[in-house]
């Protein structure tokens, strides 16, 4: 999954990822295929968990939004995992 105006499409769906450069925002946007069990989770660059966006919630399929902020500048990770199929993208804060 990607974090730019690229999108990746799996045969779990299809995640995107948005950064606001004027806002200190960072929209993670994926659309599931069907009705999984998500986890969204923000890493820092040592893979520390910093935030958890979603734990475990079951989700219908369509389309699924959560917004990061309030984040130092620098380098992270967003960690999707749908069912058993996890990825993870890089997402470089810049404010």
């Amino acid at each position: 999954f990607f974090f730019s105006s690229r999108r990746r499409h799996t045969r779990y769906g299809t995640v995107t990822g948005v950064q606001t450069c004027a806002l200190p925002i960072s929209t993670i946007e994926y659309t599931l295929s069907s009705t999984q069990e998500v986890t969204v989770e923000i890493l820092n660059a040592l893979g520390e968990k910093i935030s958890t966006l979603a734990d475990g919630e079951s989700q219908v399929a369509g389309k699924h939004a959560y917004h990061f902020s309030n984040a130092a500048p620098g380098i992270y990770f967003v960690k999707l995992t749908a069912g058993d199929v996890s990825t993870m993208q890089k997402l470089v804060n810049i404010q």
